[in-house]
């Protein structure tokens, strides 16, 4: 817990030090800089931080075995990785250089605030999750990194990019619901209306895991495993915290008063980067 506080610290440090709401150089600098750090954290870690670290570690030491339970393009990662060097630091090095450079591109090409994206990035624990879960992680920062296309409206591209992604999790074809969800202006009533359906989902683990085991069939057993009793207070607490988050990025966004908003890199808006201009022309 200690070092995730660290890196918190860090961040606000150097959204100050850059000075990240003068331009567009500062923020491309703050931006860089907070991935290095987050990137040298994970990259390094021992194979004992994560719960399923080791089993990625002991798998890229038998990279060349079969092994049926891993998607085709983690199991091809693991070859052409061990090709270059038997040391499984490599495995972690690369791909927390994928998710960090994926989560850093989206929040440099988005119109958002740098310092609160990636302090959000760690306080909500993506940042830990992607330590663990690394093949969705890898698919998630896939994913991830083609937002920008779904919001261009190039959704070939995006729906590309979701295939490949589920190269390394299956699960992540899913995400090519959001494809015709986009089209989908963002009015009150489809807000709401995600968010009753996110909570009655996190509320339903029957239907979720019935979903699961007819369509993805090897993680079915997760749903007899000893932690899956234990998240049913947690997925809708999740839940709740994420609607927390959209209701106070409206309230503090680019639709409401600079007084509300704030001032700088402090500014409430995680979306926007029009609310740090107007804090400096004010």
């Amino acid at each position: 817990m200690t070092i995730y506080l660290m890196e918190i610290v860090v961040i606000l440090v150097l959204g100050v030090i850059t000075g990240v709401s003068r331009g567009d150089a500062e923020r491309r600098g703050f931006i860089i800089l907070a991935c290095l750090v987050l990137f040298a954290l994970s990259g390094l870690r021992s194979y004992a931080v994560g719960v399923d670290t080791l089993q990625y570690w002991n798998a890229y030491l038998t990279a060349w075995m079969a092994h049926s339970w891993y998607e085709t393009g983690f199991l091809y990662l693991l070859r052409a990785l061990n090709a270059v060097s038997p040391n499984p630091q490599l495995l972690l090095l690369f791909t927390s250089a994928v998710m960090t450079a994926c989560v850093g591109y989206v929040v440099y090409k988005s119109d958002c605030n740098p310092v609160l994206a990636l302090f959000l990035y760690v306080t909500l624990l993506t940042y830990a999750s992607f330590m663990n879960l690394m093949r969705q992680g890898i698919a998630a920062a896939i994913i991830i990194a083609a937002i920008p296309w779904l919001e261009s409206g190039k959704r070939i591209r995006f729906a590309v990019a979701v295939i490949f992604g589920s190269l390394f999790h299956s699960t992540a074809i899913v995400m090519l619901a959001l494809i015709p969800l986009s089209a989908l202006a963002p009015t009150k009533k489809v807000m709401l209306g995600y968010g009753v359906v996110a909570l009655a989902l996190a509320l339903s683990p029957d239907f979720v895991w019935s979903f699961i085991g007819k369509n993805f069939d090897k993680y079915s057993t997760y749903s007899m495993s000893s932690w899956s009793g234990g998240n049913a207070l947690a997925a809708p607490i999740m839940t709740a915290m994420d609607a927390l988050l959209i209701v106070v990025s409206h309230l503090f966004g680019a639709g409401a008063s600079d007084d509300d908003r704030g001032r700088g890199f402090f500014s409430m808006d995680p979306c926007s980067r029009s609310s740090s201009s107007s804090s400096l022309a004010s």
